[in-house]
């Protein structure tokens, strides 16, 4: 009788479940983010790219040689999402940054002290979200994959296995993305619920996220608890990849 009760507390819920950002004014969410990209260069490709191009390619091939190897750049930062009031029903936040370190090699390595100073750069904005968690006003205001606005929820309940559709502004372009509520799973001893949302893309780069964005939710308040993004493109003989993991490390809640 007690194992099996144990065996029902461990087990996965499945009810549905109405998800909201409801996060109150004075929280203060503290994130770990991780960016890494690396490059490759197929020296095949490239020299068939530079064949036509006569006296112009000379000493171009030697010169872009160390691109054959695979060449990197990580980023780690802080970002910090403060809370601080409501306003027409949504949520108003100021989202800071602060790069705390940055690794490069090969190609990424020659920007040196100047790319280093740009890269630590610090930055701020002031957003506001839904209880769906869009986005009402300002959206994506720093560097990429500091703070997405993303999921969306839905206006209903679901459960496990449940799939929709919501459109969002990325970047330049509005997107119309699926999300699904793929299971709930256990992070740092507590269930989340495991949402992956396809259909993203990085304009800047022409980028098409091939996987989806995972995204581990706190089924109580809709905040974002961990998000893993991996992307990728060919372009031309360059390939390029991109890692994100972004995990919320600390959460001061609003004064009672």
């Amino acid at each position: 009788m007690i194992s099996s009760l144990l065996i029902m507390a461990a087990a996965a819920p499945q009810h549905s479940i109405l998800l909201q950002l409801t996060d109150k004014p004075g929280a203060k969410l503290v994130y770990n983010s991780n960016m890494s990209i690396s490059m490759r260069m197929d020296m095949g490709e490239l020299d068939e790219e530079l064949g036509g191009l006569g006296e112009e390619a000379e000493g171009l091939g030697e010169a872009l040689s160390m691109f054959s190897g695979k060449n990197s750049l990580d980023m780690s930062h802080t970002v910090v999402v403060q809370h601080l009031r409501r306003e027409e029903g949504s949520l108003v936040s100021r989202i800071s940054s602060y790069f705390e370190g940055i690794d490069t090699q090969g190609i990424f390595g020659m920007g040196g002290a100047d790319m280093e100073a740009e890269a630590k750069q610090e930055g701020a904005a002031r957003v506001k979200r839904s209880t769906t968690g869009e986005y009402t006003e300002g959206g994506f205001p720093l560097a990429f994959g500091e703070e997405f606005g993303l999921p969306i929820f839905p206006t209903y309940s679901v459960r496990p296995g449940a799939e929709w559709k919501a459109t969002a502004q990325f970047g330049t372009e509005e997107l119309e993305l699926t999300h699904k509520l793929f299971a709930y799973e256990k992070l740092n001893g507590k269930w989340a619920a495991r949402i992956e949302v396809s259909g993203l893309k990085i304009d800047a780069m022409e980028v098409e996220i091939k996987a989806p964005a995972v995204f581990w939710v706190d089924p109580h308040n809709g905040r974002t608890l961990k998000m893993v993004l991996t992307a990728g493109t060919q372009q031309g003989p360059a390939s390029i990849s991109l890692s994100l993991v972004h995990t919320l490390v600390r959460a001061d809640e609003a004064a009672k």
